[in-house]
Formats: C-alpha cells, sequence, structure tokens
C-alpha cells in the first residue's frame, strides 16, 4: 500500500519536536512506509541532536581545561560533522526514503533507544463490564504488554541492518499515569548496563525519553490521571525543544496532544463516568489537552458514519483521521502532513 501525503502549515508554532499522531498502530503505522520513515527519521534526529549536544559540553570543558590552546581541534571537526548530519536530518521530509539515516547508523554504531510506553487510557475500569475489576485490570495489563512487545520489535526492525545485526538496543519501561509507577522495565539487548527510571517524573526529566507512546483507550480516564498527578508539564517538556523526545500518540494518546480532548465527547464511545465529578459528556466541553500540536485537534476513527456528527461542531482546526491515516507533526518545519493510504494500482506511472 502506497500514500498520498498532504501538508498544512501549523496554526501556531507547536511546543513538540516531531509527533505521530494516530488512529490505528496496525492499519495506519505498519503498512505505512512513509509513516516507517518518518518516525526513523524523527528518532535518528533525536540521537545526533543528543551526541551534538554532549559533544558541545566537551569542548567548553576542553577550552576551560586548557584556556591559551583553545578547545580541543578534533573534538571541533567531530561537531562540524555531527551539525551537518543534523541538518542533513531535519532537510528530510516525512515521506522521503534516503541512504542518509542508513550511513548515520553505520557511522555511529549501534543507538540506545530509550522508550516510555503509556498504557493508562488501556486501564480504564468499563463500568458496564460483567468482569470483576479485578479481571479488567488483568486483561488491560496483558494487553498493554503484548502491544508494547510488538512496538519494540517493530522499532528493532525497523533500524535493523542488512547482516541482521541489530543496531539498536530499545530500553524500555511501562508508565502508567494513574500512580506514576514504573513497571517491567526491560532492554532488547541482553546483557546490557542501562540505568532505568524509578518513577515517572524521573522517567520524563533526567531519564531524556527518546520516544513516548501514549496507547488508546478512555480518553477521559487518561486525561483525568494527567491532571489528577500534574504530569501535563513534565509530558510537554519532555517532548519540547531539539532534544525534545519523538511523540507517538494513538486515539486517546492522539486527542490528548491536541489543544482540547473535547473531540472525545463527538462519537460517545468512551465512557466519562470512569471519572468522579465528570460523569456527563458536557463535562468535558472545551477541557485543554497538552497543546502540543500546533494548535490541531484530533478527531481520530473517522469514518463516513460519523461525518453527520462531525459537520455538526464548531470546533476549529480538527484532523479527522481514519484508521488508515496519520498526521506527521514537524515543529522543526512548523507543518502537519497527513499520509493517506492509496491503492498501488490508482497511482500513475
Amino acid at each position: 500500500m502506497s500514500s498520498r501525503a498532504t501538508t498544512i502549515a501549523l496554526p501556531i508554532e507547536p511546543t513538540v519536536n516531531r509527533a505521530l499522531l494516530i488512529s490505528s498502530y496496525t492499519d495506519g503505522v505498519l503498512p505505512n512506509e512513509k509513516a516507517h520513515n518518518f518516525i526513523r527519521n524523527s528518532l535518528l534526529l533525536k540521537f545526533t541532536s543528543d551526541k551534538l549536544e554532549e559533544l558541545e559540553d566537551k569542548i567548553e570543558s576542553s577550552a576551560r581545561l586548557a584556556p591559551c590552546c583553545g578547545p580541543n581541534a578534533r573534538l571541533l571537526t567531530d561537531m562540524e560533522e555531527l551539525d551537518e548530519e543534523v541538518q542533513q536530518l531535519k532537510d528530510l521530509t516525512h515521506q522521503e526514503s534516503s541512504e542518509i539515516p542508513d550511513q548515520i547508523i553505520e557511522k555511529n554504531g549501534d543507538l540506545v533507544l530509550r522508550l516510555i510506553y503509556i498504557p493508562t487510557a488501556l486501564y480504564a475500569l468499563r463500568p458496564d463490564s460483567s468482569n470483576t475489576p479485578g479481571k479488567q485490570r488483568q486483561r488491560a495489563r496483558y494487553d498493554a504488554k503484548q502491544r508494547r512487545k510488538g512496538l519494540e520489535s517493530f522499532l528493532i526492525d525497523l533500524f535493523d541492518s542488512e547482516d541482521d545485526d541489530i543496531t539498536v538496543n530499545v530500553v524500555a519501561v511501562t508508565l502508567d499515569l494513574d500512580d506514576g509507577s514504573i513497571k517491567q522495565a526491560s532492554c532488547s539487548k541482553e546483557g546490557s548496563k542501562v540505568y532505568f527510571p524509578k518513577d515517572g517524573k524521573e522517567a520524563l526529566s533526567s531519564w531524556s525519553p527518546d520516544m513516548i507512546y501514549v496507547e488508546g483507550g478512555n480518553t477521559f480516564w487518561l486525561q483525568h490521571c494527567i491532571e489528577k498527578g500534574d504530569w501535563n508539564e513534565d509530558l510537554i517538556s519532555a517532548c519540547s525543544g531539539s532534544n525534545g523526545a519523538f511523540y507517538c500518540g494513538k486515539s486517546a494518546g492522539a486527542i490528548i496532544a491536541g489543544n482540547t480532548v473535547e473531540t472525545a465527547t463527538w462519537k460517545e464511545m468512551d465512557d466519562p463516568r470512569v471519572v468522579p465529578g465528570k460523569e456527563e459528556y458536557g463535562d468535558w466541553k472545551g477541557v485543554s489537552g497538552l497543546g502540543l500540536t500546533g494548535g490541531l485537534n484530533i478527531f481520530p476513527h473517522m469514518a463516513e458514519k460519523w461525518s453527520e456528527v462531525v459537520s455538526e461542531q464548531d470546533l476549529k482546526n480538527v484532523v479527522h483521521l481514519s484508521d488508515e491515516e496519520v498526521c506527521c507533526v514537524d515543529g522543526i518545519e512548523n507543518e502537519a502532513t497527513m499520509l493517506s493510504p492509496v491503492e498501488d494500482n490508482a497511482i500513475p506511472s
């Protein structure tokens, strides 16, 4: 399956550096090669920007230690080369496949990818479920674990070299925003000496994550947990600046990245009764999201059956995202690009 790209200028400057907003990981990301390129290029940009910052610190330190000689010449040369790599990655568009990322991987060797997986929306208890709360939690945690495992495998394959050596060590933790706990700390390369954060606050700050993946589920529960634990600034800060983490939000995770979570009320699919004091859909009108996406609001799982519902809304700057589409937000270029599927035989030769 190929994809068609439609790019728009963002209403305001986005907070996030790079972000991918999706309705479905299976239908939107896995079959979409251009989405793969966007994720890969964005993560490599994060890696090289981090290395450039470390090198700048070393140069500053060398100049202080030897003020008469000036900065270390070799380090200056390395910085020029790294700076060029950063610029090359910035110049790549979201959908471009290029030899540049492969060259950067080959030059820098194995990469470490620090991943925070947030399944909080998936953990919401359904008031109408015939299962006990304990069984619901057990099922949700199992589903989250399987989904994270699939994501890790995808990321490893994304950076896989031609000789089948794993070139990325995915160091991952699961963060539940309900209580701030860190669970299932792991790395894809056995025996690696890696450091894991002790809690969510540390994970989003000094651990310096490369990617934050916010799972789908009940948007209202996710937003409630963010507000309850005062996670807004932690998430925004973790994704901001030239060294900000790559944000991927699926369904509920995409909605909360926008200006408002109000779009979650339109289909009346998520149950607001999971949040005490906000049991009605009207209670969520105008509630702010993280505002990562440059003024955009996200309506996931768009389909023909929702056209009339959508037409009745007066909210502006809404991205109507089908399960097969993805929205690539580029904070560097201040633009968002929709990648929509196109049958290969429909593309002119």
